[in-house]
């Protein structure tokens, strides 16, 4: 599978600056009636698992391999605003 990396440049500024190095990674949320599935964005190298690297630039990038996204597009996009931005993952196929 080779994935497509999408980085908004206020995102790419934002990751080089917290250490050049992204590891994006299943959270399951349990609910009272569907469980959720969300990506979850951290900011090291992952220690163990099945994960896809992805160079972008001089960033390195962690993706759990089996996250789908649609198209096998992903895009990574910075929100929020000054002490509280953060990476917000977009095209995660969910069902």
């Amino acid at each position: 599978m080779a994935l497509k990396v999408k980085l908004d440049p206020k995102a790419k500024t934002y990751l080089k600056k917290k250490g050049k190095t992204i590891t994006v990674s299943r959270l399951e949320v349990q609910n009272c009636c569907v469980p959720i599935e969300e990506a979850n964005v951290s900011f090291f190298e992952p220690v163990c698992g099945n994960y896809i690297q992805v160079k972008e630039d001089d960033l390195t990038i962690y993706i759990e391999s089996n996250l789908m996204f649609k198209n096998d597009e992903i895009e990574l996009k910075l929100i929020g605003f000054k002490p509280f931005q953060n990476i917000q993952v977009c095209g995660l196929q969910r069902f």
